[in-house]
């Protein structure tokens, strides 16, 4: 008899957590559109920060970072596999290629760039990142941009 409960309890307990493992999590795509796309030039780099930890510049210090090649008109950019969450997400007009933000003297960039919610640079720095923060949910999210350059 007790060998019996002990099977009964170990099957149970492994069917539990059979059930909770099926779970899928949510994921979704980001979709960012960019308005005053300047030119076909060079590519567009996406990135996706969790933390203000290298926000928005820093690809190294993103959750998710993607290039795109910019075709004709293209104005339109997806991200595709994003869990569910709270993110800052900046976006890069990389007109020369070089996979870097060029600045001038005072460190002002040279080219295009945007931040989730439209967020202005500071007279004395980059956006902040609480300020650009916005909820992805388990369904698409579409952010609409406007380039600064």
């Amino acid at each position: 008899m007790k060998s019996i409960i002990i099977v009964l309890t170990f099957f149970f307990s492994f069917n539990n957590l059979s059930l909770f493992s099926q779970v899928p999590d949510k994921h979704s795509s980001i979709i960012v559109h960019l308005d005053n796309l300047k030119n076909d030039k060079g590519l567009i780099a996406i990135n996706i920060f969790i933390e203000k930890e290298g926000f928005p510049s820093d690809s190294k210090k993103s959750f998710m970072s993607q290039t795109f090649n910019i075709k004709e008109h293209e104005n339109t950019f997806v991200i595709k596999d994003v869990p569910a969450g709270t993110y800052g997400l900046s976006v890069l007009h990389d007109e020369n290629s070089n996979l870097k933000m060029d600045t001038n003297y005072f460190g002002k960039p040279k080219e295009g760039y945007a931040v989730s919610n439209n967020i202005k640079p500071r007279v004395f720095g980059p956006p902040k990142f609480d300020d650009a923060c916005f909820t992805h949910s388990p369904s698409d999210s579409i952010l609409e941009l406007k380039l600064i350059y």
